[in-house]
């Protein structure tokens, strides 16, 4: 009897461990990016509430591109790079207040995220308390050469609505010579995916 519990044991352990290792590497990210958000604890039940922790800001430069990754089981964050040049006086926006839930399927009720042909220098999702939410964010004053393109990523499974599902995603990535201008979120039966657009400096 003894031996049969430590092999059920030993058995479940094995199984866990192997959905630890097939996690990590869902979270291992792309490439090393030169600017993080803080890396905070993402929730019990990993919501999109607790995106509100995690600022991308490039000052006054645009924004190149952004992934969302997992630090660890209960930690993410957003790693991000900056686009090179001058820097661009900017100015803060506000998009309108969509209706908040705890899940991704509410997270485009918070975009978009829309700087026209200038570029996008910040941006950060926020709560008003009272079940609603947007994205403040800042786009700079120096307009781009307006020679923009759409980008996005692949749709992925979103288990249980549930943000650390975002670190499956590829990043969503503008060219050296380009900057990101606007940033949408996705959601359909289930699956999600970032789309953006792209503008030459």
């Amino acid at each position: 009897m003894k031996i049969s519990l430590l092999i059920f044991v030993i058995l479940i352990l094995i199984f866990f461990m192997s959905r630890n290792v097939s996690k990590t590497e869902y979270w291992t990210q792309t490439r090393n990016w030169s600017k993080h958000s803080p890396a905070t604890d993402a929730g019990y039940e990993e919501g999109i509430e607790f995106l509100d922790r995690h600022p991308v800001d490039c000052s006054r430069k645009g924004i190149k591109g952004f992934d969302v990754n997992q630090v660890d089981s209960y930690k993410q964050r957003f790693d991000y790079d900056c686009a090179g040049g001058e820097e661009s006086d900017d100015f803060w926006i506000k998009t309108n207040d969509g209706n908040e839930c705890s899940y991704l399927s509410c997270y485009p009720n918070s975009f978009p995220i829309d700087c026209g042909h200038y570029p996008l220098t910040f941006f950060q999702y926020q709560r008003n308390g009272s079940g609603k939410n947007s994205h403040k964010f800042k786009c700079g004053r120096k307009a781009t050469t307006g020679n923009c393109r759409s980008i996005s990523n692949s749709f992925t499974e979103e288990h249980k609505n549930h943000t650390e599902w975002l670190s499956k995603q590829s990043a969503l990535d503008c060219n050296n010579n380009e900057v990101l201008t606007r940033v949408d979120y996705e959601y359909s039966n289930g699956t999600g995916r970032y789309k953006g657009q792209c503008c030459k400096k």
